[in-house]
């Protein structure tokens, strides 16, 4: 029954790190003061992602070209976020993350899985796609 009973209580201390690792610290207030803005990302084959953010948590994408002059493609859609979750609906997926370059034909997607981390030292806000293969949008 001891075993049991701190197997539970390891388990609850856990879940609770857990919890607060990931939540803590990130409000609806902060969210509001932080998110909207512009952020960038220039895919490793040299296009690039412009994301703004506006107040109201609407969302509009811009992928430029190569030589950043022309307009590929653009989109708008809206965000979701709690804590430091973010979900993004109607996101344009226009970037293969395998090969880290542009796909032939960008579609519509809901995007979830994503978070945002407030700024730290001399780095503004980040919106954190795939954190391992450093797919992160960077706040102007």
């Amino acid at each position: 029954m001891n075993a049991k009973f701190k197997i539970a209580q390891f388990v609850i201390l856990l879940s609770l790190a857990c919890i607060f690792f990931f939540s803590c610290g990130y409000t609806k207030e902060d969210a509001k003061k932080y998110l909207p803005g512009e952020y960038f990302y220039e895919i490793p084959s040299g296009e690039l992602q412009e994301l703004k953010i506006n107040p109201d948590f609407t969302l509009h994408q811009i992928i430029y070209s190569k030589n950043k002059r022309e307009i590929l493609y653009e989109n708008s859609g809206e965000m979701h976020v709690s804590g430091r979750k973010i979900e993004f609906e109607h996101w344009l997926e226009c970037y293969k993350l395998a090969e880290q370059k542009m796909i032939a034909k960008p579609y519509i997607t809901s995007s979830i899985g994503i978070y945002w981390r407030k700024p730290q030292g001399n780095e503004g806000v980040l919106i954190i796609m795939f954190d391992e293969s450093n797919y992160i949008f960077r706040k102007r």
